[in-house]
């Protein structure tokens, strides 16, 4: 894959403040944290409209839309756990927080705002981002007869139902020879 087929189905640019680049937010980013921030900002779409006699005003117009998925970083050459460990300190310094959680299946994927917060990076009103577990509802429930995974003989099962299991470790009484 060349350059230039990374951002193919984007125009413009990508803005790069300098306030952004002198920060302690940024400054203080691994070199993986550093590419997902350069990704996400190569995401924002930017407007330019005249302001009349007071010359132009630039404002994001996705700001708050931005979706960045595990296998789009994986085709930009960012492995999956390398992209989980920069997305995290990019939400952790303040410059992205998670509009929409999603499910992980079916390729839906988080939705991410850009945030201002990453300015306020060690000040003490500063609040870290955090990114919490996903709740899916995928997997087994109580009741389900895979749930949960039983141990047998010091080995934990594998997709046993629990009643089988139970039954293989109750042992049938044995009859003798004479039938009783």
């Amino acid at each position: 894959m060349s350059q230039m087929d990374l951002h193919k189905h984007r125009d413009g640019f990508a803005r790069l403040e300098r306030q952004l680049l002198d920060s302690k937010a940024f400054r203080s980013m691994t070199k993986t944290g550093v590419l997902v921030v350069l990704d996400f900002l190569s995401f924002i779409q930017w407007e330019t409209k005249p302001m009349g006699k007071r010359g132009k005003i630039t404002r994001a117009i996705n700001g708050d839309a931005l979706t960045y998925s595990f296998d789009e970083a994986q085709r930009r050459g960012l492995p999956r756990v390398s992209f989980n460990r920069g997305l995290t300190e990019a939400i952790g310094r303040g410059f992205l927080c998670i509009k929409k959680h999603g499910s992980g299946l079916q390729k839906d994927s988080n939705v991410y705002a850009w945030s201002s917060e990453w300015q306020k990076y060690g000040t003490p009103t500063f609040t870290p981002g955090a990114r919490p577990k996903a709740k899916s509802g995928s997997g087994f429930r109580r009741g389900h007869g895979f749930y949960p995974a039983r141990e047998v003989d010091g080995r934990t099962s594998r997709i046993v139902p629990w009643a089988v299991l139970e039954a293989q470790t109750k042992k049938a009484p044995t009859s003798t020879v004479g039938g009783t």
